[in-house]
């Protein structure tokens, strides 16, 4: 089971202590560990030499936000980001711009993501650009909602690879840069989905390797419906459930894109969770609902790998 993400630290952590963060993470787009003396020059920090060093050993290291990594063999030595340095980084920006408000519990754990409930910011679902502000759909303040992060380190790079456009065919790439393209990708997908009235998450927000939607209350996995409950009503659930879920393919289809994962797990069903077995009914049929959850896989039907 992964470590859960604690917010204890989360508060202390003073503005030049973000700023070296911050700077670590900018270095590694071009480093695999970042020198101290780098780190200091992109941070801008008034501290310099020891104090900058202090103050990386005081704040980051304990917290595990950072790593400390040396080389003999390649005479390099320096910082890397870690996954919770990372995950810290992404909140820190949610939380500023009043996306999100809190962090709750895990609530899902995937092969590539971690799932948590969140608590709606006072501008949870309002996307800022240079130019314009607009609204994706206002989440009302201290609402739930769900913070998917996206984890592609538990899989092989090969995997990866082989699965995935992210690397974008670099032939090294960090599993931190991984994880921002696959959650940026999914964003835009549940976006684009979700504009052509396809039952999908409503995609609230998006930074780094974090992506918030909306929260599917009353909700489980399609695999969890146990075949005595299809039956009901001569399969008449069964048969609603598949034509929900083809009519869900088709439309994608339509779009020019390709789910990629389309299976039991990856779809919710909605509106069955309190229902007794000898209380469902045909006004029953007209409550459920199919969502369907997980892109990473997404690809256009023009893709070659789309057969």
């Amino acid at each position: 089971m992964p470590k859960t993400i604690r917010l204890d630290s989360f508060r202390y952590i003073t503005n030049e202590a973000w700023r070296a963060l911050i700077a670590i993470e900018m270095g590694m787009k071009n480093h695999e560990v970042v020198p101290l003396e780098l780190a200091q020059k992109i941070s801008r920090c008034k501290r310099s030499g020891s104090g900058f060093l202090k103050l990386i050993k005081d704040q980051l290291v304990p917290n595990s936000l950072v790593a400390y990594e040396s080389d003999s063999r390649r005479c390099v030595c320096g910082y890397r980001l870690t996954n919770l340095g990372y995950d810290y980084l992404a909140l820190h920006q949610l939380f500023n711009s009043g996306q999100l408000c809190d962090l709750g519990t895990m609530i899902g754990v995937g092969k590539e993501s971690d799932v948590y409930l969140a608590v709606a910011g006072n501008n949870c679902g309002q996307q800022i650009t240079d130019e314009t502000t607009f609204e994706l759909m206002k989440i009302e303040f201290g609402s739930p909602v769900v913070v998917k992060f996206h984890r592609l380190g538990r899989t092989s790079f090969r995997k990866v690879k082989e699965k995935r456009e992210y690397h974008q065919h670099r032939k090294a790439c960090s599993w931190l840069y991984l994880d921002r393209l696959a959650s940026s990708r999914e964003f835009l997908m549940m976006k684009a989905l979700h504009s052509h009235h396809v039952a999908v998450p409503q995609p609230l927000a998006h930074n780094r390797n974090a992506v918030v939607m909306s929260y599917v209350a009353d909700s489980f996995p399609l695999s969890r419906v146990v075949p005595s409950v299809l039956r009901v009503l001569d399969g008449l659930l069964a048969k609603e459930l598949y034509s929900q879920a083809r009519e869900m393919l088709q439309k994608i289809a339509s779009l020019g894109l390709i789910h990629g994962d389309f299976n039991e797990f990856n779809l919710m069903v909605v509106g069955l969770g309190d229902v007794e077995l000898d209380a469902v009914t045909e006004d029953t049929l007209l409550t459920i609902k199919l969502v369907l959850i997980d892109f990473p896989q997404m690809i256009s039907r023009a893709h070659p790998t789309a057969e």
